[in-house]
């Protein structure tokens, strides 16, 4: 790590001390790093220092002039969050430009972003649209091609045109095969809502905010597009392209345990229930499974093991009930502790439901779980196992139904004195 970049982390962690963390920031800029200007001007442009605000914006200016690409980000967030006055802004707008017509796509589309949220002036927007019109009628990005159409759509530096609107975006369609990322099919999707006429604008602008939240690889904001995807209530209900959302996250070893177990568990959800795909009890079950093998157990890996469990039994779309699948993945974490498979196995043996009754065999699982709940569910079960006592051993199933009774006594005894406090 470089004297810049040790010096800007350290400003980032005196913040919120602004004094201590602009002098940090002002000697990791006198090394060179652009970031730390990024720093210097907002907290100068928060604080009304106009002189220090000055400094910094015209030292960027002076750096971006000399075609360091990295300004055009720092430009834009600046301009974005309104830390520029109204002179820089137009300067920031023209930097941009100038990026953008040395063939650096990513500032037109900064600059096109900005249009959108209103940030920039009329005369602005406007030169920012020529130069997109430019750059897009032979471009085959679908990115470029997206923001011309949505242009036309809303009148973002030209004059609103559906018709226009609507022959950019068939275009954008016609580029579906040639999609790269899921960004692109979002936008592709997207543009499908806008030529179907029954969209809404604010809800499209929430989602295309969460987009640019998933880019930066913020978990929340990926998951959320994926359950937009799941319910069909902006773009179209497209359960396939959910997983892919959730893929992003579940495959991606830089995300927490419980952030992969829980995206694994959702795609493991929409094949189970049929979310915008059919479903599909093989696929369910095989991400239920990654979820349950993944290190790190939790709350979600017994969920995991419930639900194998019910497919298991029930069945799934076309994948049909096991029995015999059922009992084993059932005895399988009974033997490793887990409760509710153990229960379940009782509940069979007990009952003589999918295999031969064995009241035995339900006493010593019932007897394995006995103390491992709360003092009510404890109750019941020690009921449960005087009763299957009844025919192995009457006096020993009466004490135990007594004990029970004496049990329940007591802790209706202390549940009553707790509340009359």
């Amino acid at each position: 790590m470089n004297q810049a970049t040790i010096l800007f982390k350290k400003g980032m962690d005196a913040l919120p001390d602004t004094e201590v963390a602009l002098e940090f920031f002002n000697k990791s800029a006198d090394y060179g790093n652009v970031n730390a200007l990024e720093k210097i001007i907002s907290i100068n442009a928060t604080e009304r220092n106009l002189i220090e605000y000055k400094i910094a914006v015209d030292k960027l200016f002076a750096i971006a002039s000399k075609g360091n690409i990295k300004t055009a980000k720092i430009i834009f967030n600046l301009i974005f969050e309104e830390y520029f006055a109204d002179e820089d802004v137009s300067k920031g707008v023209k930097m941009l430009l100038y990026f953008s017509k040395s063939k650096h796509l990513e500032s037109i589309k900064l600059a096109h972003e900005l249009i959108s949220e209103g940030k920039i002036s009329d005369e602005d927007s406007t030169k920012i649209f020529d130069l997109l019109f430019m750059k897009a009628k032979n471009s085959t990005s679908i990115e470029l091609n997206f923001m011309l159409g949505e242009s036309f759509i809303y009148g973002w530096g030209t004059n609103k045109n559906f018709s226009a609107a609507q022959f950019w975006l068939k275009k954008l369609l016609a580029m579906e095969n040639h999609c790269n990322n899921i960004f692109d099919q979002l936008y592709i999707n997207i543009a499908k809502a806008y030529l179907s006429g029954n969209f809404d604008a604010e809800k499209i602008k929430t989602l295309k905010s969460y987009k640019r939240r998933a880019k930066k690889g913020e978990e929340f904001a990926i998951t959320l597009i994926a359950d937009i995807y799941c319910k069909g209530n902006i773009i179209a209900q497209d359960g396939y392209e959910a997983i892919k959302w959730l893929q992003k996250i579940s495959e991606n070893e830089k995300y927490n345990i419980t952030c992969r177990i829980d995206a694994l568990r959702s795609i493991a959800e929409i094949y189970r229930y049929g979310l915008g795909v059919e479903a599909d009890g093989e696929q369910a079950i095989k991400y239920f499974e990654m979820m349950i093998n993944l290190p790190g157990k939790n709350y979600l890996t017994i969920v995991g093991i419930r639900n194998v469990a019910e497919i298991y039994l029930k069945g799934v779309g076309k994948f049909p009930p096991d029995k015999n699948k059922y009992i084993e993945w059932l005895e399988r974490f009974s033997a490793e502790g887990y409760i509710y498979c153990t229960e379940k196995l009782a509940e069979l043996y007990a009952a003589g439901n999918l295999v031969e009754k064995d009241e035995a065999a339900a006493i010593k699982l019932y007897e394995k779980i006995a103390d491992a709940s709360d003092p009510r569910t404890q109750i019941e079960r020690m009921r449960k196992i005087a009763y299957l006592y009844k025919n192995i051993d009457k006096k020993k199933s009466a004490e135990l139904y007594q004990q029970s009774l004496e049990k329940e006594k007591n802790l209706n005894y202390i549940f009553n004195s707790i509340m009359s406090i």
